[in-house]
């Protein structure tokens, strides 16, 4: 059997470069994913805005895009591509609203908490962030009209045709998800709570 590059569950988009060079043969990652990337989807996750601790926002519980609208967006690394770059930032907003993006790019996602923490400007990231990267100058809140993420093993798909080895992990990940057996606390279903909020 070929060998299989490491598995890396990618924490940001812009770390699917990794896959177009060669440096991985797949790996677990949000989705939506660029073109020239096949996906094995697995679950998906509820997403959550993360707010500095000090913005009024974030006294509220729960919040809707609208109250959003006013708030600049985290740039990711401009290697991201553009369908990644609009999911992620809700870009346009339904009412057709246009999203300010901040001048820095960030690709990690500590830079990005970061930078909201200092500048006042938001990011949407998966619910398990909460649990993930708890900080007590970060909230994560709910978006009561944010669309979910899903989550899912991504490979080239020029890749896939000869590599024995993606074939086999995504026949695993397919049994598993199909078995209800992935693991817990770090991928959720839809119908499953999001996280408590932290901080709050």
């Amino acid at each position: 059997m070929p060998e299989l590059a490491p598995v890396t569950r990618a924490t940001l988009p812009c770390s699917r470069p990794a896959l177009s060079v060669g440096k991985v043969d797949a790996a677990f990652a949000y989705l939506p994913v660029p073109d020239g990337l096949s996906v094995e989807p697995l679950t998906t996750e509820a997403r959550v805005v993360c707010l500095s601790a000090t913005d009024p926002l974030a006294r509220r519980a729960t919040l809707r895009l609208a109250d959003l609208a006013d708030r600049p967006m985290i740039s990711l690394a401009q290697e991201v591509s553009p369908v990644e770059r609009r999911f992620w930032a809700v870009g346009p907003r339904p009412d057709g609203t246009r999203v300010r993006y901040t001048d820095h790019h960030v690709t990690r996602v500590e830079s990005l908490l970061s930078a909201v923490s200092f500048d006042g400007a938001i990011a949407f990231l998966p619910a398990v962030a909460a649990e993930l990267f708890p900080r007590p100058d970060i909230l994560y809140r709910t978006v009561a009209d944010l669309e979910p993420c899903g989550f899912g093993v991504v490979w080239p798909e020029r890749a896939g045709e000869n590599c024995a080895g993606i074939t086999a992990l995504t026949d695993v990940c397919r049994r598993l998800r199909d078995q209800g057996g992935l693991p817990a606390g770090t991928m959720r279903r839809t119908e499953e709570e999001p996280p408590p909020a932290a901080g709050g």
